[in-house]
């Protein structure tokens, strides 16, 4: 079969699945009519089609469908999971947080680690289970969700990270620190907490 009948059999999962991430397992599925679908899978990465994200994650070069955008909330939750969007990457989602982030900052109950990857760095908290099987939604995008922390659980988790390591001893020089560190648009916070 041709190089553009591969390229059509991974397109045409990208729209099935409603996302251009994807792990090995489903781009092999999609090239099972094929001889050798390992091989017609390192011939799109070679060809830059197919984008290597991590060993066993994939990403659709995006060119190839612009209807779908590129997902790093998606991609978080495949590259280690079970995980969450929190902290600063989910602040910034609802618009809470002026800063672009550069790190998808994500909670879990696996061990603590950043991924870096091409299409960014991802990092992972550790909380025990008690602490993190509370205080997230599940969000759709395209016809895919994710797992997003709500507002107040965001604005917890980074307290709970960034903060129990600095040596601030009163509540106000806490609040401070936050504040001028994060500058977290209160007011929008204050609302969708109120919807919770």
């Amino acid at each position: 079969m041709s190089k553009n009948a591969v390229k059509s059999n991974i397109v045409s999962l990208a729209k099935k699945l409603g996302r251009l991430e994807m792990i090995h397992f489903e781009a092999e599925k999609a090239l099972k009519g094929f001889a050798s679908p390992n091989k017609k899978i390192f011939d799109l990465v070679k060809s830059g089609e197919l984008l290597k994200v991590k060993r066993g994650v994939y990403r659709l070069n995006s060119e190839l469908i612009e209807s779908i955008k590129p997902s790093e909330e998606i991609l978080a939750q495949l590259l280690h999971g079970p995980s969450y969007i929190s902290s600063e990457w989910a602040l910034a989602y609802y618009g809470l947080i002026p800063e672009m982030v550069p790190n998808v900052t994500s909670v879990t109950i696996g061990r603590k680690m950043n991924i870096k990857t091409s299409a960014g760095i991802f990092e992972y908290q550790h909380l025990p289970l008690e602490k993190y099987s509370f205080g997230f939604l599940e969000e759709k995008i395209h016809r895919n969700s994710f797992l997003l922390a709500t507002p107040l659980k965001a604005v917890v988790d980074l307290v709970y990270f960034r903060l129990e390591k600095k040596e601030i001893l009163s509540e106000q020089d806490k609040i401070a620190f936050f504040e001028s560190n994060y500058r977290i648009d209160t007011l929008s916070l204050c609302k969708k907490i109120s919807f919770e």
